[in-house]
């Protein structure tokens, strides 16, 4: 992750007024990212800044490939770290060659966000990325579908019951994407202890309830209670465990009352408790 990302997006756009090049070649494409390292004066003699740059303009250029084969992906911080474990630390795998364009070197900080870090090293790197080789990867940990699957048509509605905690419901999403390929999750209903998904992906209602059941999701457990095959919805009741209860959940008065109606995507998750209600 870049240090400075003010000054990287505003490298950015320079870069961008210029002409970006991104161009797809036979299974490759043609990047220039910005690669910036902050620099910590009592870490110079253990880290060499340029050869730190150039690793960050390489997962940027990597990075963007794969955002851009998910489509909807965000770059939030937690669809950050999926993809992270996604293609792993070494982003070599995935790029035919790369060659420095602009070594700006040690330069100040324009936007200080640590007190500790005043110069950072800044390069532009043209990077030719492997595509097949990033949506091989991302369809290995879940996040692509193979383009051999059969795609399910419409979506499928999920009732989620019993519920309470936020970590418990975020658990549930990661794990619908990660593990049974969900490509678009919006939630219709937001309330404690029930929740109304609407989920697309390679599977019916009957798949979905299935995998729901085999989801490894903690220690939660997902018990199906039916499928209405008409309106292609699944019911499912979650039984949390007793365990990781008093670390995130809030007391009745602090969750305070009224109906709740949320939306939300995989590109923009809740950061709240669930709040009281119902839908």
């Amino acid at each position: 992750m870049f240090f400075h990302k003010n000054h990287r997006w505003l490298l950015l756009g320079v870069l961008g007024l210029l002409g970006w090049p991104c161009i797809a070649l036979a299974g490759l494409q043609r990047v220039e990212a910005v690669g910036s390292y902050g620099i910590r004066e009592d870490l110079r003699t253990k880290v060499i800044p340029r050869e730190e740059a150039i690793q960050e303009a390489l997962w940027e250029a990597v990075s963007r490939v794969a955002m851009e084969a998910l489509g909807e992906f965000s770059s939030n911080e937690e669809d950050v770290a999926l993809l992270r474990t996604a293609l792993g630390k070494d982003m070599l795998p995935y790029t035919r060659r790369f060659r420095v364009l602009e070594d700006m070197g040690e330069t100040p900080v324009l936007f200080a966000e640590d007190p500790g870090i005043e110069l950072e090293y800044v390069l532009v790197v043209e990077v030719l990325v492997d595509v097949d080789r990033v949506e091989l990867a991302l369809t290995s940990a879940g996040l692509l579908l193979d383009p051999g699957q059969a795609v399910g048509g419409e979506p499928v509605l999920v009732e989620l019951l019993g519920i309470g905690r936020y970590a418990a419901f975020e658990q549930i999403l990661m794990a619908l994407r990660s593990q049974l390929g969900a490509t678009r999750i919006e939630t219709l209903g937001f309330a404690r202890e029930r929740q109304l998904l609407s989920v697309e992906g390679p599977f019916g209602p009957d798949e979905l309830s299935t995998g729901l059941a085999r989801l490894d999701a903690g220690d939660l457990i997902l018990e199906p209670l039916g499928i209405d095959w008409v309106g292609r919805r699944v019911r499912v009741r979650g039984i949390d465990s007793p365990s990781l209860r008093p670390e995130s959940e809030l007391p009745e008065a602090a969750l305070g009352g009224g109906a709740a109606r949320h939306r939300a995507t995989q590109s923009n998750r809740v950061k709240a408790p669930i709040p009281a209600g119902n839908n």
